[in-house]
C-alpha cells in the first residue's frame, strides 16, 4: 500500500516538475524554483523505493543524481520563499553564492575518487535517513555530505521562515489564496525538512527508520494530505502549482526599453489600415488564444504582430470601442462560457476563471458582469442563456 502510494505521489511530482521546467508563461523564476524541489521530492521517492524492492542498480544511479540535487534545493526553497514574498521575477547577481554548495556536489561527485559502497550507503539510508550516511559517497569526506548538508538544511530552513515573519503577513488578518498557499508551502516543506532529523536521532537511540512504521505512516499521510489539499484548491493549483502567475508590482528589468523600442511617432492611421489590424488582431487572439495567460499586455501584442503600440491602441479604442483591458477581458469571459458549459460537472467557476487567464476572481466577477450584466451563476440559471 505504501508502495503504490508513494507510486501515485511521484509520479504526480515529476508531472508538475516537468510542467513547471517548461511552460513559459507566468512567473518563470518561482516556476524553475518550485520545479527543483519536485523533481529532488520525486528522485526521494524513487530512491527509497527501489531499495525497498532490491532494484540497486537503478538505485545507484538515482542517487548519484540526488546528492548534487540535495545541495541544490535548500537554496532554490529560500530563493522561491524570498522571489514569492517580494514579487521577484529575476535573480540577483549575488544570488549565484547560493549555487555554491550545489557546484561543490557535482565535484563530490565527479572528481576520481575511491569505489562507494553502495550497499552500505542504501542500509544506511533506511535505516536512519540520508543524514545518517558515515559511508564516502564521492571526492569529499562523509561529513560534507551528512554534516554539511545537515547545516544548508536548517540555515536555509530558518533564513526562510525570517522572510515571511518579517513580512508582515502574519499580522494580516485576510487569508487570501497567496498568503494560504505561501505557509502551506513552507509548512509541509519544514515539515519533510526536519523529518530527517528525527531519523537520526531515532536511529541513535537504537531504532530503525524502515523497521518504525511510524515514520512511513506518517509522511505517507502528509504526502497524501498535500495532493489532496492541491487538488481540491483550484487558485492554488491553477495559480501556483501549474503555473506561478506573475503579481502585481513585480520586478521585471527592461521592460521600458522594450516599450520605447517599439513606440513609433504617434501618428494616425488610416480607416483601410485599422481594418487591416483588427482583421490582424482578431485572428491571433481565436487562433492563438494569448488572452489566456494573465500577464498579458498590449505590449505583448505589439511585438507579435510587430505593430507600434499606440496603433494598437488606437485599433482597439476605436475599431472594437473598448480599452485594452476590457477587450482581452471579453475574450476571457467568452472562453470561460463555452469552457463552463462543457466542465461545469467536473470544475467549479474559480478554477476556469483562472484558466481563462484572470488573476484573481474579484477581476473575474467585475470583468463578467461588465461583459455580460450578471453575476456567472445568475447568467447561467437564465434559461434563454445558460
Amino acid at each position: 500500500v505504501f508502495s503504490f502510494l508513494l507510486s501515485a505521489i511521484a509520479f504526480l511530482f515529476i508531472v508538475f516538475a516537468a510542467h513547471l521546467l517548461y511552460i513559459k508563461n507566468g512567473n518563470r523564476l518561482l516556476n524553475r524554483l518550485l520545479s527543483v524541489q519536485l523533481l529532488t521530492r520525486f528522485i526521494q521517492i524513487c530512491v527509497f523505493l527501489f531499495i525497498s524492492t532490491g532494484n540497486l542498480l537503478l538505485t545507484t544511479g538515482f542517487l548519484q543524481v540526488l546528492i548534487p540535487l540535495f545541495f541544490l534545493a535548500p537554496a532554490c526553497s529560500y530563493l522561491y520563499v524570498r522571489s514569492f514574498v517580494g514579487a521577484q521575477t529575476v535573480l540577483k547577481k549575488s544570488d549565484a553564492l547560493h549555487f555554491i554548495p550545489f557546484l561543490l556536489a557535482l565535484l563530490h561527485r565527479l572528481l576520481p575518487a575511491e569505489p562507494v559502497n553502495w550497499q552500505t550507503v542504501f542500509r544506511e539510508i533506511m535505516t536512519g535517513g540520508h543524514l545518517s550516511v558515515s559511508e564516502t559517497t564521492g571526492f569529499f569526506p562523509p561529513a560534507f555530505y551528512n554534516y554539511g548538508l545537515a547545516a544548508l538544511i536548517m540555515g536555509y530552513l530558518i533564513a526562510s521562515w525570517q522572510i515571511v515573519l518579517s513580512s508582515g503577513l502574519i499580522k494580516k488578518s485576510k487569508w487570501d489564496t497567496h498568503k494560504l498557499w505561501l505557509f502551506f508551502y513552507l509548512s509541509t516543506s519544514t515539515f519533510f525538512k526536519i523529518l530527517p532529523f528525527a531519523a537520526v536521532l531515532f536511529k541513535i537511540a537504537g531504532g530503525s527508520y524502515v523497521q518504525n512504521p511510524v515514520f512511513l505512516i506518517i509522511s505517507c499521510l502528509v504526502l497524501l494530505f498535500m495532493m489532496v489539499f492541491i487538488l481540491y484548491q483550484p487558485g492554488i493549483l491553477y495559480g501556483y502549482i501549474l503555473i506561478n502567475q506573475k503579481r502585481k508590482g513585480a520586478k521585471e528589468p527592461r521592460k521600458e526599453s522594450v516599450s520605447r523600442k517599439i513606440a513609433a511617432p504617434a501618428v494616425k492611421i488610416n480607416t483601410s489600415q485599422q481594418q487591416a489590424y483588427a482583421h490582424t488582431i482578431s485572428r491571433l487572439m481565436e487562433e492563438e488564444q494569448p488572452f489566456l495567460s494573465s500577464g498579458y499586455q498590449i505590449i505583448h501584442l505589439a511585438q507579435t504582430l510587430r505593430i507600434p503600440v499606440h496603433h494598437c491602441s488606437q485599433t482597439i479604442n476605436q475599431h472594437f470601442g473598448k480599452n485594452f483591458r476590457d477587450w482581452l477581458n471579453g475574450y476571457r469571459i467568452r472562453y470561460f462560457i463555452g469552457r463552463y458549459r462543457e466542465a461545469a460537472d467536473t470544475m467549479t467557476i474559480e478554477a476556469l476563471a483562472l484558466q481563462s487567464g484572470f488573476k484573481n476572481i474579484t477581476t473575474f466577477y467585475n470583468a463578467f458582469r461588465k461583459e455580460t450584466g450578471q453575476m456567472p451563476r445568475a447568467f447561467f440559471e437564465t434559461p434563454t442563456l445558460g
